[in-house]
C-alpha cells in the first residue's frame, strides 16, 4: 500500500523508531530522549521539549509533505522520522515548522532559538527503502472505496467496476487493507481508517494524475464562473463528466475556488477542446482530466467528483488557501464517504 503521515504509531513502533532515536542522543543538546511512539521527550540543558511524532516508511513527494503539513497544522510542534528526506521536502516541511530526522543523515532540528542543527545533501544508497507505494489499478480501487465504501461489502466484480480496475487487483487491494486493519466490514457496518485519505492524495499526487491529465488549455472568457457557465452547457448529456479540483470544493464547501477550472471527464473525445472551444497551452487555466473511474464521480451533489478526489488535488496544488480548503473538504465529508 502507498505510505502516509501516520500522527498516531502502532504497537511496537516505538522499536522502529531506534534508528532515529539514536541519532537524536548522539546530537550534542541531548540530555535524555524518551517515546512511547506517537509523543517525543526530549531534555536539554535548558529543559524538556515535548514533540508529536510523525513515522513514515516509503517515499516522499510533495503530496506527501503536503498531507503532513496539513494533518499536523495544529501539533504545537512535531518530528517527522522517515528513511529519506529529499532537500527540496526537507525545505518545505522546515519552513513550515517541522523537525525531521532521516536514516540517510539529513535532518534539521531548531528548539525554541536554543539549538539549531540542519544536514542536508546526504542521499541513500541503491537499497529502497520502506514499502512499494501503490500505483495505477490500486490507487483507483482505493478510490472507489472512498468515494462509496458500502463497495467494500459489494461483489469484488462489481468494485472492480466501479473502479476501473480487474477483478484481481480489487480482490487483493480488499485483502491487503483487511489484513492490516484499514478496512473492517463487520455486518452492515464498513469502517475505513481515516488515513486512507492521506494514502490516497499521496498516490494520486505523485503517479496517478500524471496518467489523468489530457492538457492544459486557455478559453476566450476571464470569468471563470462564465467560463464554467458556458462548458457546463455544451457538455455533451451523453459524456460522464464533473468538476474537480477547487471548482469542485468551491461548490462543496463554498470557501475557495483558486485560478483553475478542472474538469473530470470519464472518456475525452477526439475534438473535444475544439468543440468547447478551449485553446492548447502549457500554463493555461483550465485542465482537462481523464478520470476512468465511474466511482470517481459518486458525489453528494451534482456535477463535482468525490470529495476524496477534490481532496486530492487541492493536497497536490498546495498553498494555505488550497490545504485550508483540503481540511475543510475531509472534515465535512470523511464520515460520509
Amino acid at each position: 500500500m502507498g505510505d502516509k503521515p501516520r500522527t498516531r504509531a502502532p504497537e511496537g513502533a516505538s522499536a522502529e523508531l531506534g534508528p532515529y532515536l539514536a541519532r537524536l542522543r548522539a546530537m550534542p543538546f541531548a540530555r535524555d530522549v524518551q517515546s512511547d511512539g506517537d509523543r517525543l521527550r526530549l531534555r536539554t540543558p535548558t529543559g524538556t521539549e515535548l514533540f508529536r511524532v510523525a513515522l513514515t516508511h516509503g517515499a516522499m513527494g510533495h503530496s506527501f509533505a503536503n498531507t503532513l503539513i496539513l494533518r499536523l497544522a495544529d501539533a504545537p510542534r512535531w518530528i517527522l522520522f522517515a528513511p529519506y528526506v529529499p532537500p527540496g521536502i526537507g525545505k518545505r516541511l522546515a519552513a513550515n515548522g517541522a523537525n525531521y530526522i532521516d536514516t540517510v543523515g539529513n535532518c534539521h532540528l531548531s528548539i525554541d532559538g536554543h539549538y539549531f542543527v540542519h544536514v542536508e545533501g546526504k542521499r541513500p544508497g541503491q537499497e529502497r527503502h520502506g514499502h512499494r507505494a501503490l500505483r495505477g489499478p490500486g490507487l483507483k480501487v482505493l478510490l472507489a472505496l472512498l468515494a462509496d465504501r458500502e463497495l467494500a461489502k459489494a461483489p469484488v466484480r462489481e468494485l472492480a467496476e466501479q473502479a476501473g480496475a480487474g477483478k484481481s487487483t480489487a480482490s487483493n487491494v480488499l485483502r491487503q487493507l483487511r489484513d492490516d486493519g484499514r478496512l473492517i466490514v463487520t455486518g452492515t457496518s464498513v469502517h475505513l481508517k481515516d488515513s486512507l485519505w492521506d494514502t490516497f492524495a499521496v498516490g494520486y499526487g505523485e503517479s496517478l494524475r500524471s496518467s489523468w491529465v489530457h492538457g492544459r488549455f486557455r478559453a476566450q472568457e476571464k470569468d471563470l464562473a462564465a467560463l464554467e457557465e458556458r462548458l457546463a452547457r455544451a457538455l455533451s448529456d451523453e459524456l460522464t463528466w464533473a468538476w474537480g479540483g477547487g471548482a469542485a470544493a468551491d461548490r462543496l464547501t463554498s470557501y475557495y475556488h483558486g485560478p483553475e477550472v478542472m474538469l473530470n471527464l470519464a472518456t475525452i473525445p477526439d475534438g473535444l477542446p475544439q468543440r468547447l472551444r478551449l485553446l492548447p497551452a502549457q500554463d493555461g487555466p483550465i485542465v482537462l482530466v481523464h478520470t476512468p473511474c465511474p466511482a470517481a464521480f459518486h458525489a453528494p451533489i451534482p456535477d463535482v467528483v468525490a470529495p476524496v478526489l477534490a481532496y486530492a488535488e487541492l493536497v497536490y496544488m498546495g498553498g494555505d488557501r488550497a490545504l485550508e480548503t483540503a481540511a475543510l473538504l475531509r472534515e465535512r465529508y470523511q464520515e460520509a464517504s
